[in-house]
C-alpha cells in the first residue's frame, strides 16, 4: 500500500520507479493512469485530475504497457497492436510494428508467438497509441516493459524510450534491473517496502549503495562497463520479498 506518495513527472523525461516487491510501483502506475483512485490526494495531467478524464481523452493522453499483455486470443499481432482506448491509424500501427522488429509475426496469431514476441507486440501497442495523439506532452506508462525480452531488444527498448523523450514524451517505466535503471533514466523515484518514497531525484544521485542498501536490505556494488554503471546485489540477510 502506498503511503503519501508525492512525485512529479516530466514530458520529454524517462522516469523509472524502483523498489521492492510488493512496495505499490504497479499500483502508482494505475493511479497515474486514473485506473484507482487515491484515498487521498489527486493525480493530475495538465491541470486536469486524470481519474474524471473519458476513457477517449485518457487514451490520447496516457498510453499503458501492462507487465503481463492479456493476450487477446483471436487476434492476429497486427489487429492486436491496433487495439486501444483511441483507435491508432494504419501508419502508426506500421511504424510500431516495425520498430519492436515484429514485421515477420504481423498476421500470426497472438497465441501463438512467445512471451518475450508478446510482450514486444505489448510495447509496440502503446507506441502505435502515442504515435496517433500529439506525441510532446503525452505518457507512456509501463510496468517492466523489459520482461521476457532478449538483450537485443532490451537494447532497443532503451533506444526506443530515449527517441521518445527527445521528441517530448513523458516515459515512466517501473523496473526490476537496476543497471537498466542508471542506463535509461533520468530521473529515479525510490519506494521502501512500506510503500513511502525513500529517495528521487536524478539517476546518479539515487542509484547509489547506500539508497540501494536502505531500501533493498543487501549490500551493493557498483562497476564500471565502457562508462556504464553496474548495479550488483551482494548476498547478505535482508527482508523476503
Amino acid at each position: 500500500m502506498l503511503r503519501s506518495v508525492s512525485a512529479r513527472f516530466e514530458p520529454g523525461r524517462v522516469a523509472v520507479i524502483i523498489g521492492p516487491n510488493g512496495c505499490g510501483k504497479t499500483s502508482l502506475l494505475r493511479i497515474l493512469l486514473g485506473l484507482v483512485t487515491p484515498r487521498n490526494g489527486t493525480c493530475t495531467h495538465d491541470g486536469v485530475e486524470v481519474a474524471r478524464l473519458a476513457a477517449r481523452e485518457r487514451a490520447v493522453r496516457l498510453a499503458y504497457v501492462p507487465h503481463r499483455p492479456a493476450i487477446e486470443y483471436a487476434y492476429t499481432v497486427r489487429e492486436f497492436v491496433g487495439l486501444s482506448g483511441r483507435a491508432p491509424s494504419v501508419e502508426a500501427v506500421a511504424g510500431a510494428i516495425e520498430s519492436m522488429e515484429l514485421e515477420s509475426l504481423a498476421d500470426r496469431p497472438m497465441c501463438t508467438v512467445s512471451a518475450g514476441q508478446a510482450q514486444r507486440a505489448s510495447i509496440a501497442r502503446g507506441l502505435a497509441q502515442i504515435e496517433s495523439a500529439n506525441p510532446a506532452g503525452a505518457f507512456l506508462l509501463a510496468d517492466e516493459p523489459n520482461n521476457a525480452l532478449d538483450p537485443r531488444h532490451v537494447a532497443s527498448l532503451v533506444h526506443t524510450v530515449r527517441s521518445l523523450a527527445s521528441r517530448g514524451v513523458g516515459v515512466v517505466l517501473t523496473l526490476h534491473d537496476l543497471t537498466l535503471a542508471s542506463q535509461i533514466a533520468d530521473d529515479v523515484l525510490v519506494l521502501s517496502y512500506r510503500g513511502q518514497v525513500t529517495a528521487s531525484g536524478p539517476g546518479a544521485s539515487v542509484l547509489t549503495p547506500a539508497i540501494l542498501e536502505s531500501v533493498f536490505e543487501s549490500p551493493f556494488d557498483i562497476a564500471d562497463s565502457g562508462g556504464q554503471p553496474v548495479l550488483i546485489a551482494r548476498a547478505g540477510a535482508g527482508r523476503a520479498t
